[in-house]
């Protein structure tokens, strides 16, 4: 797996904002683009830039700022992809004369059997704190670490991740619920369980860890105003390698933190997750 791919979030920026950083006196990791890969990244913009503008339409000297942002995205694109102003203004023309304007304020109701996907999603799965939700996040994160975020979540699949023929198991707790006020006590679910294969629709045939690598995730935050399951800073991470956990609680269902760390895994942040993994697997051929 590239390096490059893990704990980077890339993004397109205006070309003088890597010397406005280096004069700040940090070093910017950037790279050109060009090409389909270009076109493809002023696309995502032209969305992000739009989508900023509408959330300010509120404050006219806000909404002149981010429509000045939306204008230069277009204006790139319109380069990249070779299309003139005059053939942009034709065409608004023609719609205008065939279709109308918005500006007159026509609202139109448009009756659907299809419903909205993401506010279904915003509905259901607002709250991240929850015992579930919290748990499909930490993988989540774990898979955005190790970059591998092609490759989509199967539900009940017997590891929660795959990466470079590793499986990985992926446990949460936290001490903030999103019922109750005290903090909780952390515990983990390390259960051997009867497996079943996605890739072969097949169930194990006896309970084990089938995983070769645990990484157990806790949200450190007790303040629940201050508790933010997105901000990777706010979580703490134990690795060890399911050899570990056989060899020493071959039977045992769940296990506290001091227990956890006693048997030896490995405390990293977000950053050292990718190399903590490989080191667990690497233990865990070696067993």
């Amino acid at each position: 797996m590239e390096a490059t791919t893990v704990s980077k979030d890339w993004k397109l920026v205006r070309d003088l904002i890597p010397d406005i950083i280096r004069k700040s006196g940090r070093d910017p990791e950037i790279r050109q683009l060009g090409g389909d890969e270009l076109i493809a990244a002023l696309g995502a913009k032209l969305v992000e830039e739009a989508q900023e503008a509408a959330d300010v339409v509120g404050s006219r000297d806000d909404l002149v700022e981010e429509l000045a942002d939306v204008r230069e995205v277009m204006a790139a694109l319109m380069a990249v992809r070779g299309i003139t102003d005059q053939e942009v203004a034709d065409a608004a023309a023609a719609k205008a004369r065939d279709r109308g304007s918005f500006g007159s304020g026509v609202w139109l109701a448009s009756p659907t059997t299809y419903l909205d996907k993401q506010q279904f999603l915003e509905w259901a799965y607002h709250d991240l704190r929850a015992n579930t939700l919290r748990g499909v996040l930490a993988e989540y994160i774990v898979a955005k670490a190790l970059g591998t975020l092609n490759t989509k979540r199967v539900e009940w699949d017997k590891y929660d991740l795959r990466v470079d023929g590793i499986g990985v198991e992926v446990k949460s707790a936290a001490y903030v619920q999103s019922w109750g006020t005290q903090p909780s006590t952390i515990s983990f679910d390390i259960s051997p369980t009867i497996g079943w294969d996605a890739s072969t629709n097949t169930y194990a045939a006896s309970a084990e860890r089938s995983a070769a690598v645990y990484v157990f995730c806790l949200l450190t935050g007790t303040n629940r105003e201050h508790v933010d399951p997105l901000d990777v800073a706010q979580w703490k991470f134990y690795v060890l390698s399911t050899s570990e956990l056989d060899r020493q609680v071959p039977e045992q269902k769940t296990i506290r933190l001091g227990p956890l760390k006693a048997l030896g895994a490995h405390p990293c942040t977000y950053d050292e997750l990718k190399a903590a993994i490989d080191a667990a697997a690497a233990v865990n051929r070696g067993s």
